[in-house]
């Protein structure tokens, strides 16, 4: 597991935070700019926001005081047909005078591999 820090976010003021139907694109939105999480898909993958812990309007108006992003990889068999699956989540957190850790959004990036 790796934890980076997302420091080019802290400080700033979101003003509206956005998901697409699909899940696929987050946008956090402050004066003058945005955020955007989204993923360029590659071949025999997919990736998708799985889960949002708490309601993500609460991160709007208040300075993000902490914001991080935290990796991990989880590697499954190859089946036998020589096929395997790799599996990375990947948890961004953000903190806002309103708490701690009440709003990670969960991806999950699958890629099925062929060898």
């Amino acid at each position: 597991m790796n934890t980076y820090s997302i420091t080019n976010m802290i400080g700033k003021t979101f003003t509206a935070v956005t998901v697409n139907d699909e899940k696929t694109e987050m946008d956090l939105h402050y004066e003058g700019g945005r955020f955007r999480f989204e993923h360029m898909q590659e071949c025999c993958e997919s990736v998708y926001i799985t889960d949002i812990e708490g309601d993500l309007d609460s991160l709007v108006g208040s300075p993000i005081l902490v914001a991080q992003v935290v990796i991990e990889d989880d590697t499954e068999e190859d089946d036998e047909h020589g096929r395997g699956e790799i599996s990375q989540w990947t948890f961004y957190k953000v903190a806002t005078v309103k708490g701690w850790g009440r709003h990670p959004v969960a991806w999950l990036q699958q890629r099925l591999l062929w060898r």
